[in-house]
Protein backbone atom coordinates (compact mmCIF):
# COMPACT_ATOMS: atom_id res chain seq x y z
CA UNK A 1 0.00 0.00 0.00
CA UNK A 2 1.42 3.39 -1.02
CA UNK A 3 0.54 6.28 1.27
CA UNK A 4 -0.17 9.62 -0.37
CA UNK A 5 2.30 12.34 0.63
CA UNK A 6 0.97 14.81 3.14
CA UNK A 7 2.29 17.70 5.15
CA UNK A 8 3.20 15.71 8.30
CA UNK A 9 2.21 18.61 10.54
CA UNK A 10 -0.93 19.63 8.67
CA UNK A 11 -3.37 18.70 11.40
CA UNK A 12 -0.95 17.99 14.28
CA UNK A 13 -1.63 19.64 17.63
CA UNK A 14 -0.27 19.43 21.15
CA UNK A 15 -3.36 17.42 22.04
CA UNK A 16 -2.73 15.04 19.12
CA UNK A 17 0.82 15.27 17.70
CA UNK A 18 0.17 12.49 15.18
CA UNK A 19 -2.98 14.15 13.86
CA UNK A 20 -6.05 12.60 12.20
CA UNK A 21 -4.45 12.22 8.75
CA UNK A 22 -1.41 10.23 9.85
CA UNK A 23 -3.54 8.29 12.31
CA UNK A 24 -5.90 7.24 9.52
CA UNK A 25 -2.94 6.24 7.36
CA UNK A 26 -1.56 4.17 10.25
CA UNK A 27 -4.89 2.37 10.58
CA UNK A 28 -4.92 1.61 6.85
CA UNK A 29 -1.34 0.34 6.98
CA UNK A 30 -2.14 -2.01 9.85
CA UNK A 31 -5.22 -3.26 8.02
CA UNK A 32 -3.32 -3.96 4.79
CA UNK A 33 0.07 -5.07 6.09
CA UNK A 34 -0.22 -6.26 9.69
CA UNK A 35 -3.54 -8.06 10.04
CA UNK A 36 -2.42 -11.02 7.96
CA UNK A 37 -5.06 -13.67 7.35
CA UNK A 38 -8.30 -13.70 9.34
CA UNK A 39 -9.31 -13.76 12.98
CA UNK A 40 -9.79 -17.34 14.16
CA UNK A 41 -13.15 -18.63 15.33
CA UNK A 42 -11.38 -20.10 18.37
CA UNK A 43 -8.68 -17.65 19.54
CA UNK A 44 -5.53 -18.97 21.16
CA UNK A 45 -5.98 -16.59 24.08
CA UNK A 46 -8.41 -13.88 22.96
CA UNK A 47 -8.92 -11.96 19.74
CA UNK A 48 -7.15 -8.94 21.20
CA UNK A 49 -4.15 -10.84 22.58
CA UNK A 50 -3.80 -12.86 19.38
CA UNK A 51 -3.66 -9.60 17.43
CA UNK A 52 -1.15 -8.12 19.85
CA UNK A 53 1.19 -11.02 19.11
CA UNK A 54 0.86 -10.39 15.37
CA UNK A 55 1.47 -6.67 15.80
CA UNK A 56 4.56 -7.43 17.90
CA UNK A 57 6.12 -9.53 15.15
CA UNK A 58 5.16 -7.02 12.46
CA UNK A 59 6.79 -4.24 14.48
CA UNK A 60 10.01 -6.13 15.20
CA UNK A 61 10.41 -7.10 11.54
CA UNK A 62 9.75 -3.51 10.45
CA UNK A 63 12.47 -2.25 12.79
CA UNK A 64 15.03 -4.96 12.10
CA UNK A 65 14.38 -5.77 8.42
CA UNK A 66 12.58 -2.81 6.83
CA UNK A 67 13.39 -3.99 3.28
CA UNK A 68 12.40 -7.47 2.09
CA UNK A 69 14.84 -9.44 -0.04
CA UNK A 70 13.48 -10.80 -3.35
CA UNK A 71 11.63 -14.10 -3.08
CA UNK A 72 10.99 -13.88 0.68
CA UNK A 73 7.50 -14.38 2.12
CA UNK A 74 7.26 -11.46 4.53
CA UNK A 75 3.77 -12.37 5.74
CA UNK A 76 4.90 -15.87 6.70
CA UNK A 77 7.96 -14.46 8.49
CA UNK A 78 5.73 -12.11 10.50
CA UNK A 79 3.48 -15.00 11.52
CA UNK A 80 6.56 -17.14 12.35
CA UNK A 81 7.58 -14.45 14.83
CA UNK A 82 4.06 -13.96 16.15
CA UNK A 83 3.71 -17.64 16.95
CA UNK A 84 6.56 -17.40 19.46
CA UNK A 85 4.47 -14.99 21.54
CA UNK A 86 1.26 -16.91 20.85
CA UNK A 87 2.79 -20.15 22.09
CA UNK A 88 4.24 -18.53 25.19
CA UNK A 89 1.00 -16.80 26.15
CA UNK A 90 -1.24 -19.73 25.35
CA UNK A 91 1.00 -22.13 27.27
CA UNK A 92 0.41 -20.13 30.44
CA UNK A 93 -3.34 -20.74 30.05
CA UNK A 94 -3.39 -24.42 29.09
CA UNK A 95 -2.50 -27.12 31.58
CA UNK A 96 -1.68 -29.69 28.90
CA UNK A 97 -0.68 -29.47 25.26
CA UNK A 98 1.26 -31.50 22.71
CA UNK A 99 3.28 -30.45 19.72
CA UNK A 100 0.79 -32.12 17.41
CA UNK A 101 -2.06 -30.11 18.89
CA UNK A 102 -0.20 -26.83 18.49
CA UNK A 103 0.82 -27.56 14.90
CA UNK A 104 -2.73 -28.52 13.90
CA UNK A 105 -4.41 -25.54 15.56
CA UNK A 106 -5.16 -22.62 13.25
CA UNK A 107 -3.67 -19.16 13.61
CA UNK A 108 -4.86 -16.39 11.32
CA UNK A 109 -6.89 -18.89 9.33
CA UNK A 110 -4.17 -21.48 8.62
CA UNK A 111 -2.79 -24.44 10.62
CA UNK A 112 0.42 -23.53 12.46
CA UNK A 113 2.32 -26.30 10.69
CA UNK A 114 1.36 -24.79 7.34
CA UNK A 115 2.74 -21.40 8.37
CA UNK A 116 6.00 -23.07 9.47
CA UNK A 117 6.31 -24.74 6.07
CA UNK A 118 5.41 -21.58 4.18
CA UNK A 119 8.17 -19.50 5.81
CA UNK A 120 10.70 -22.01 4.46
CA UNK A 121 9.49 -21.90 0.85
CA UNK A 122 12.31 -21.17 -1.59
CA UNK A 123 15.05 -21.33 1.06
CA UNK A 124 18.15 -23.49 0.86
CA UNK A 125 18.14 -26.75 2.81
CA UNK A 126 20.27 -25.53 5.73
CA UNK A 127 18.22 -22.37 6.34
CA UNK A 128 14.87 -24.14 6.01
CA UNK A 129 15.89 -27.00 8.30
CA UNK A 130 17.33 -24.62 10.91
CA UNK A 131 14.16 -22.51 10.96
CA UNK A 132 12.08 -25.64 11.43
CA UNK A 133 14.34 -27.00 14.18
CA UNK A 134 14.20 -23.76 16.13
CA UNK A 135 10.43 -23.69 15.76
CA UNK A 136 9.98 -27.20 17.12
CA UNK A 137 12.60 -26.65 19.84
CA UNK A 138 10.60 -23.76 21.21
CA UNK A 139 7.48 -25.91 21.45
CA UNK A 140 9.46 -28.59 23.30
CA UNK A 141 10.91 -25.96 25.64
CA UNK A 142 7.44 -24.71 26.50
CA UNK A 143 6.57 -28.17 27.75
CA UNK A 144 9.51 -27.95 30.15
CA UNK A 145 8.77 -24.42 31.31
CA UNK A 146 5.01 -24.56 31.69
CA UNK A 147 2.53 -26.43 33.81
CA UNK A 148 2.43 -29.66 31.85
CA UNK A 149 5.71 -30.83 33.35
CA UNK A 150 5.10 -29.54 36.85
CA UNK A 151 7.36 -27.28 38.88
CA UNK A 152 10.31 -29.69 39.12
CA UNK A 153 11.96 -29.13 35.72
CA UNK A 154 11.52 -25.38 36.04
CA UNK A 155 13.22 -25.35 39.43
CA UNK A 156 16.10 -27.39 38.03
CA UNK A 157 16.47 -25.01 35.11
CA UNK A 158 16.29 -22.04 37.46
CA UNK A 159 19.17 -23.42 39.51
CA UNK A 160 21.31 -24.11 36.42
CA UNK A 161 20.64 -20.60 35.18
CA UNK A 162 21.55 -19.10 38.54
CA UNK A 163 24.91 -20.83 38.79
CA UNK A 164 26.17 -20.48 35.20
CA UNK A 165 25.78 -17.32 33.10
CA UNK A 166 26.94 -19.02 29.90
CA UNK A 167 24.52 -21.92 30.39
CA UNK A 168 21.70 -19.43 30.99
CA UNK A 169 22.48 -17.52 27.80
CA UNK A 170 22.67 -20.62 25.65
CA UNK A 171 19.35 -21.83 27.03
CA UNK A 172 17.70 -18.44 26.73
CA UNK A 173 18.86 -17.82 23.19
CA UNK A 174 17.24 -21.03 22.07
CA UNK A 175 14.14 -21.34 24.24
CA UNK A 176 12.47 -18.30 22.78
CA UNK A 177 12.49 -16.15 19.72
CA UNK A 178 16.12 -15.04 19.81
CA UNK A 179 18.00 -17.41 17.50
CA UNK A 180 14.92 -18.18 15.42
CA UNK A 181 14.20 -14.46 15.24
CA UNK A 182 17.77 -13.62 14.25
CA UNK A 183 17.57 -16.19 11.47
CA UNK A 184 14.05 -15.28 10.33
CA UNK A 185 14.87 -11.57 10.10
CA UNK A 186 18.10 -12.45 8.30
CA UNK A 187 16.02 -14.40 5.77
CA UNK A 188 13.81 -11.36 5.26
CA UNK A 189 16.86 -9.11 4.85
CA UNK A 190 18.77 -11.47 2.59
CA UNK A 191 21.63 -12.06 5.04
CA UNK A 192 23.17 -15.54 5.30
CA UNK A 193 24.15 -16.21 8.91
CA UNK A 194 26.61 -18.85 7.75
CA UNK A 195 28.80 -15.95 6.60
CA UNK A 196 28.94 -14.56 10.16
CA UNK A 197 31.55 -16.00 12.58
CA UNK A 198 29.67 -17.97 15.27
CA UNK A 199 31.12 -15.97 18.15
CA UNK A 200 29.56 -12.78 16.76
CA UNK A 201 26.19 -14.48 16.52
CA UNK A 202 26.53 -15.52 20.15
CA UNK A 203 27.43 -12.00 21.28
CA UNK A 204 24.62 -10.47 19.23
CA UNK A 205 22.15 -12.80 20.90
CA UNK A 206 23.64 -12.03 24.31
CA UNK A 207 23.22 -8.30 23.69
CA UNK A 208 19.63 -8.75 22.52
CA UNK A 209 18.72 -10.78 25.64
CA UNK A 210 20.26 -8.19 27.97
CA UNK A 211 18.69 -5.28 26.09
CA UNK A 212 15.21 -6.75 25.89
CA UNK A 213 15.12 -7.75 29.55
CA UNK A 214 16.06 -4.37 30.96
CA UNK A 215 13.78 -2.41 28.62
CA UNK A 216 10.91 -4.82 29.24
CA UNK A 217 11.73 -5.53 32.88
CA UNK A 218 8.40 -4.42 34.35
CA UNK A 219 6.60 -7.33 32.73
CA UNK A 220 8.40 -9.76 35.03
CA UNK A 221 8.99 -7.53 38.04
CA UNK A 222 6.67 -9.51 40.31
CA UNK A 223 7.19 -12.96 38.80
CA UNK A 224 9.59 -15.79 39.47
CA UNK A 225 10.32 -15.93 35.75
CA UNK A 226 13.17 -18.29 34.86
CA UNK A 227 13.72 -16.54 31.53
CA UNK A 228 14.48 -13.08 32.91
CA UNK A 229 18.04 -11.83 33.33
CA UNK A 230 17.33 -9.37 36.15
CA UNK A 231 16.24 -12.25 38.37
CA UNK A 232 19.82 -13.59 38.31
CA UNK A 233 22.05 -10.52 38.28
CA UNK A 234 23.37 -9.49 41.72
CA UNK A 235 22.89 -6.07 43.24
CA UNK A 236 20.17 -3.45 43.35
CA UNK A 237 17.83 -2.67 40.47
CA UNK A 238 20.06 0.31 39.60
CA UNK A 239 23.17 -1.89 39.56
CA UNK A 240 21.50 -4.61 37.48
CA UNK A 241 20.32 -2.16 34.85
CA UNK A 242 23.70 -0.42 34.73
CA UNK A 243 25.48 -3.76 34.31
CA UNK A 244 23.19 -4.75 31.44
CA UNK A 245 23.43 -1.37 29.71
CA UNK A 246 27.22 -1.40 29.85
CA UNK A 247 27.41 -4.99 28.59
CA UNK A 248 25.12 -4.73 25.58
CA UNK A 249 26.49 -1.31 24.59
CA UNK A 250 30.03 -2.66 24.67
CA UNK A 251 28.97 -5.58 22.47
CA UNK A 252 27.57 -3.10 19.94
CA UNK A 253 30.91 -1.29 19.89
CA UNK A 254 32.73 -4.60 19.52
CA UNK A 255 30.54 -5.42 16.52
CA UNK A 256 31.23 -2.00 15.03
CA UNK A 257 34.99 -2.51 15.32
CA UNK A 258 35.07 -6.12 14.10
CA UNK A 259 37.14 -6.73 10.98
CA UNK A 260 35.93 -10.28 10.34
CA UNK A 261 32.30 -9.37 9.50
CA UNK A 262 31.08 -8.11 6.13
CA UNK A 263 29.74 -4.53 6.27
CA UNK A 264 26.19 -5.57 5.39
CA UNK A 265 26.20 -8.35 7.99
CA UNK A 266 27.58 -5.94 10.60
CA UNK A 267 24.74 -3.52 9.87
CA UNK A 268 22.21 -6.32 10.22
CA UNK A 269 23.52 -7.59 13.57
CA UNK A 270 23.58 -4.06 15.00
CA UNK A 271 20.09 -3.37 13.69
CA UNK A 272 18.83 -6.60 15.28
CA UNK A 273 19.94 -5.51 18.76
CA UNK A 274 18.62 -1.96 18.37
CA UNK A 275 15.37 -3.29 16.90
CA UNK A 276 14.94 -5.38 20.05
CA UNK A 277 15.41 -2.23 22.15
CA UNK A 278 12.95 -0.15 20.11
CA UNK A 279 10.46 -3.01 19.92
CA UNK A 280 10.14 -3.06 23.70
CA UNK A 281 8.49 0.38 23.43
CA UNK A 282 6.72 0.12 20.08
CA UNK A 283 4.00 -2.52 20.22
CA UNK A 284 0.97 -2.94 22.43
CA UNK A 285 2.13 -6.27 23.87
CA UNK A 286 5.05 -4.56 25.61
CA UNK A 287 4.37 -0.82 25.46
CA UNK A 288 1.37 -0.61 27.78
CA UNK A 289 3.65 -0.25 30.79
CA UNK A 290 7.34 0.43 30.32
CA UNK A 291 10.00 1.79 32.67
CA UNK A 292 9.47 5.15 30.98
CA UNK A 293 5.83 5.19 32.00
CA UNK A 294 6.69 5.08 35.70
CA UNK A 295 9.78 7.29 35.62
CA UNK A 296 8.82 10.13 37.95
CA UNK A 297 10.18 13.67 37.57
CA UNK A 298 10.00 14.10 41.35
CA UNK A 299 12.72 11.46 41.72
CA UNK A 300 15.14 13.99 40.26
CA UNK A 301 14.70 16.94 42.56
CA UNK A 302 16.83 19.46 40.64
CA UNK A 303 15.68 19.48 37.01
CA UNK A 304 17.01 16.73 34.72
CA UNK A 305 20.51 15.73 35.47
CA UNK A 306 23.60 13.62 35.32
CA UNK A 307 23.12 11.05 38.04
CA UNK A 308 25.82 8.92 39.52
CA UNK A 309 25.21 5.40 40.79
CA UNK A 310 23.98 6.47 44.22
CA UNK A 311 21.75 8.76 42.79
CA UNK A 312 22.08 11.29 45.60
CA UNK A 313 24.35 13.62 43.63
CA UNK A 314 22.80 15.54 40.76
CA UNK A 315 23.47 18.35 38.35
CA UNK A 316 20.74 20.43 36.82
CA UNK A 317 20.95 21.44 33.18
CA UNK A 318 21.88 25.00 34.19
CA UNK A 319 24.66 23.72 36.45
CA UNK A 320 26.12 21.51 33.73
CA UNK A 321 26.16 24.28 31.10
CA UNK A 322 27.40 27.05 33.40
CA UNK A 323 30.94 28.30 32.95
CA UNK A 324 33.28 26.47 35.30
CA UNK A 325 30.65 23.79 36.05
CA UNK A 326 31.89 20.63 37.79
CA UNK A 327 32.29 17.64 35.52
CA UNK A 328 30.28 14.41 35.81
CA UNK A 329 32.02 12.03 38.18
CA UNK A 330 33.05 14.85 40.50
CA UNK A 331 29.57 15.53 41.80
CA UNK A 332 28.79 17.57 44.85
CA UNK A 333 25.62 17.05 46.92
CA UNK A 334 22.68 19.17 45.86
CA UNK A 335 20.96 21.14 48.56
Amino acid sequence: MILLPVDPFEDATWADPLGPTRREQAARRMSHQCWIGIDDAEPWVSREVDRECLEMAYMFLALISPVTAPGRDRDAIVVYGALSAVFDTCATKRRRFTEEELLAKKYRGRPVGEWADRVCTGLDEWTANTLQRRFHHQIAQLSENRLESGIGPSEQRNERNRTDYRSYLRWREREGWYYGGLLACAVATGVDLRDVPPHWIEETLEASVLAFDIHGSLRHACEKEIGHTLNYLPGTQHEKVTTSLVAYTEILFRLQGADDIKPRDKEYLTRFVMGIVAGAYSCRRYAKTTPLHIARPEDVAVAWSHVDNTPDYRFSYAQVTAEGAPKPGRARPHS
